[in-house]
């Protein structure tokens, strides 16, 4: 077998797995009162078990992967790391033609593949409509507000809107925080079909104190 087939062979073992480390994200992440209106109340856990969860607070940004670059593209929402390579889940903002956000589809998902010099590869269908993708619905008399939650699962969801320093953010709960969302990072286990999820963290930063909030989360099947 070449090295190029062992690699995809890899990365299709990685998408097996994406569905469930998003729906851990949601599991993670508490949604603000405000998203669960704009959403509705049909929101479900997927079948795991959170076995411990852990609130921690820091001065600075905690860093997961420091051998992996931050994604610089304009319009940054958060992004998502995993453990078994570099290649990270980017979500921007997509602008109108009028300028402002995209009021028919104002997030724009992808991969950054920093493995092969950080080019650009769009999600698959799978992936965009079951995994990764982010589905929108603007707030009752807000034009520059949004619900927002990942395809896999309606827990991941949060509330995109405009900062006080003009930039778009996505802000939801982390514990009894309230959090701008930076980013998150899948602990992941071996290289088997369907590796095991060791934990995972959502790192946001208060609105209010500006110190940077994780929530860990580990869990069993």
């Amino acid at each position: 077998m070449s090295m190029d087939r062992r690699n995809k062979r890899g990365e299709g073992a990685m998408r097996a797995t994406r569905r469930g480390v998003l729906g851990l994200l949601g599991g993670a992440l508490v949604v603000p009162a405000t998203a669960k209106r704009a959403l509705g109340d049909d929101m479900r856990l997927p079948s795991y078990e959170i076995t411990d969860s852990k609130i921690t607070v820091s001065k600075a940004m905690p860093v997961r992967r420091p051998d992996t670059p931050v994604p610089s593209d304009a319009g940054l929402l958060f992004y998502i790391q995993h453990s078994q390579n570099p290649n990270t889940i980017v979500y921007t903002t997509r602008q109108g033609a009028g300028g402002g956000l995209d009021r028919s589809d104002p997030v724009d998902v992808f991969w950054r593949r920093f493995s092969r010099q950080n080019e650009r590869d769009e999600l698959t269908f799978f992936e965009r409509f079951f995994v990764f993708g982010a589905r929108t619905s603007r707030a009752k008399g807000a034009a520059e507000r949004y619900a927002i939650r990942l395809a896999a699962y309606a827990g991941a969801s949060g509330v995109l809107e405009i900062g006080p320093d003009g930039k778009a953010r996505i802000v939801g709960k982390l514990g009894d925080r309230d959090v701008r969302v930076v980013y998150a990072y899948a602990e992941l286990g071996d290289r088997a079909f369907i590796p095991k999820i060791e934990f995972i963290d959502v790192i946001g930063e208060d609105l209010a104190t500006g110190e940077f909030v994780t929530r860990r989360v580990k869990v069993g099947f």
